[in-house]
């Protein structure tokens, strides 16, 4: 038995090796063992051939009748919030996430699994409502940890279901694509054209570019942590169906219209106290829309000056500022 909880160990740690941050690789073990010992795993039925993956904590004793649900983002799969949830597992609170339709281990509209592809906007918020359903309607007080599109799916469901969450902390939300060298406006006119010729279907960019980048840690636009980057590794050699390879047009056409559509209302957005924690170096969206967020809500900014997309991912010193603002906000120092 000791031999095989060596070579356990051992196994886990082959994904977890660094010497950039000597404090993530010495508890990377003790994640792994955690989300897979300790943590409630299920696919919940949506419909009859639809099926959510959820993931949940719930410590043995509670401080209150509260909880943490955790909202990821874009092509995230909850596995890879498991130093998150292990950080957080202290607080006394219940934690619970889930994986978005077309993406993680959730179930997939295409036959190509690699393609992010939702029918609407709306179909990721049917998901998070029979999460939310299932999971969270229980508790008295939901806190939300939402991550770019998570933070998306989060503001438009706060406008359906005001009373929803009682605090919010978004990161690096996604309400504007970074479209770089390409104007907003042009960049919204290609998806269209592409649209109407017929390519919604199709990946934005070819499979190729997009494993380039999203393996390549040179290339990558989330975080400057190796060791956080490749700690994906275990899960992706466990779950190899859990990976995305890039959205489709229709995505991407979507989303920007559903971005458009949430900041030509934006005197109509009520969150409920919030705090949004915006990446410095975020090639991924734009944060002017964020700033303009914060200006008409309940909303207190902080800018992470040294930090790409995924803050929750970064190398410590950014990563803190996630950690500690989570802890204060939510009271469970």
């Amino acid at each position: 038995m000791k031999i095989n909880k060596f070579i356990t160990v051992a196994f886990i740690s082959l994904f977890c090796s660094s010497a950039l941050a000597i404090s993530y690789t010495k508890k990377c073990p003790s994640i792994r063992s955690f989300i897979e010992n300790e943590t409630i795993q299920e696919n919940l039925s949506i419909k009859e051939d639809k099926k959510l993956f959820t993931i949940s904590y719930i410590p043995k004793k509670t401080k209150s009748n509260d909880a943490i649900f955790i909202i990821p983002g874009w092509s995230e799969p909850i596995l890879y919030y498991d130093e998150l949830i292990y950080d957080l597992k202290d607080s006394g609170l219940p934690i619970i996430g889930y994986d978005h339709p077309s993406q993680g281990l959730s179930y997939r509209n295409l036959k190509d699994s690699g393609k992010t592809h939702v029918l609407d906007f709306d179909e990721y918020l049917a998901a998070l409502k029979f999460i939310y359903d299932k999971k969270l309607k229980k508790y008295d007080n939901v806190y939300v940890i939402s991550h770019s599109m998570g933070s998306h799916i989060a503001t438009r469901y706060v406008m359906q279901y005001p009373t929803a969450f009682k605090k919010i902390i978004m990161i690096s939300p996604l309400f504007q694509i970074n479209t770089r060298f390409i104007p907003s406006e042009i960049a919204n006119n290609i998806v269209k054209k592409m649209m109407s010729l017929g390519a919604g279907g199709w990946y934005l960019a070819p499979p190729i570019i997009l494993n380039k980048f999203k393996h390549s840690m040179t290339l990558n636009n989330g975080t400057r942590s190796k060791e956080r980057f490749d700690g994906r590794n275990y899960w992706i050699k466990k779950y190899p169906s859990m990976t995305s390879t890039g959205p489709t047009w229709h995505w991407v056409n979507m989303t920007m219209n559903s971005n458009n559509d949430l900041f030509k209302n934006l005197k109509s957005i009520k969150l409920p106290p919030t705090i949004l924690i915006q990446a410095g170096d975020d090639s991924v969206v734009r944060n002017e829309r964020q700033t303009d967020l914060c200006s008409n809500s309940m909303c207190r900014l902080i800018k992470v000056d040294k930090a790409k997309h995924w803050i929750h991912r970064e190398l410590d010193e950014a990563r803190t500022v996630v950690l500690n603002e989570i802890s204060g906000f939510f009271n469970i120092k």
